[in-house]
């Protein structure tokens, strides 16, 4: 990314998520990584050019936010934010300070779909960590074969969406992977 908070041209994808053009979630799809260097920290992903999800921004004089791919410009949450105040309408502090409904400038949300995937991680983490104690309390974790539910046949693959769901965990809750290459745990 540069300065500008513009993505260079071969750091970008050939179609935007959640758009007309695309079939992929509305979310950047993952895997995601932290990656930086002395000069900054960045969410990315580690693979595809190493598409940028998150970086930070200086926002005051001590303080920063962080931006969020939008296009191909990494765009500050203060143009992406919703007020807990007003009718709704207004995004962004400039459309916040240029509508009167909004009195108050408390930020109730950000609106990007990495924003709220990074807000909803918490609750996802908690759901599948309960699904799979459910899955392996009730035996059915050697589903590799399939199952017949109901009138159709469907070909229920748990092991390996087992396996998934435990690194999924495991990434989530485990120490820091500190001297380890790019966040490879030992």
């Amino acid at each position: 990314m540069r300065e500008d908070g513009r993505i260079p041209a071969q750091e970008r994808l050939h179609t935007q998520p959640g758009t007309a053009e695309s079939n992929a979630p509305a979310h950047t799809p993952g895997p995601w990584g932290w990656f930086g260097s002395q000069s900054g920290v960045y969410l990315a992903t580690p693979d595809r050019g190493r598409t940028y999800v998150m970086g930070f921004r200086r926002m005051g004089l001590q303080g920063a936010q962080p931006t969020f791919r939008d296009g191909g410009v990494m765009r500050p949450a203060s143009d992406l934010v919703r007020f807990a105040v007003g009718e709704g309408v207004a995004k962004g502090f400039t459309e916040g300070r240029a509508d009167r409904s909004v009195y108050r400038y408390d930020i109730s949300d950000v609106d990007h779909p990495d924003a709220r995937l990074i807000a909803a991680a918490p609750d996802l983490l908690e759901a599948l960590d309960g699904l799979v104690s459910i899955i392996q309390k009730a035996g059915l974790r050697q589903l590799a074969g399939g199952v017949e539910l109901g009138q159709v046949s469907w070909a229920v693959k748990a092991t390996d969406r087992m396996e998934a769901a435990h690194r999924a965990i495991e990434k989530a809750t485990a120490a820091s992977a500190v001297g380890t290459p790019e966040g490879v745990r030992p």
